[in-house]
């Protein structure tokens, strides 16, 4: 041993930033806050004592999924024929959709009769037949 231990730098790294915290010698654990869901980090803890800074190693980690920050985007739809919808989109954004976008729940509100319909899909177009003629639908 190289002497007493006085403080443990810890490297936080992903593709494009380094955070770099110095944190005392008693701590045996240190939460590391306002990491962004589904990113890949390295982490690199070394040693310090009096006289300098040791090795560290490289510890690779990825955060866990979550749901989208924000909706699909360019929401439109056509209807070919009275009876028919169809609504296209395209995924939120990348840096929006946190982790992998599985599937999609699409609700249709019927307002002249208060049903719901709801709809999952995998990916768009999604095409609604059986609708009334002439009635006025939400869709979220």
């Amino acid at each position: 041993q190289n002497g007493v231990i006085v403080s443990y730098t810890i490297n936080v790294m992903t593709d494009d930033q380094v955070q770099r915290m110095v944190v005392q010698s008693n701590a045996s654990q240190q939460t590391i806050n306002n990491l962004i869901p589904y990113t890949t980090y390295t982490f690199s803890i070394s040693a310090s004592t009096r006289i300098g800074q040791g090795p560290s190693l490289p510890y690779v980690v990825t955060t866990s999924e979550t749901t989208p920050t924000r909706p699909p985007l360019n929401i439109s739809h056509t209807t070919p024929n009275p009876g028919t919808l169809i609504l296209t989109w395209i995924p939120p954004d990348p840096s929006y959709r946190n982790g992998v976008v599985r599937g999609y729940l699409v609700v249709i509100s019927e307002l002249e009769t208060s049903q719901t319909l709801y709809f999952n899909t995998s990916t768009p177009p999604l095409s609604i037949p059986s609708l009334h003629p002439f009635y006025t639908y939400n869709c979220s």
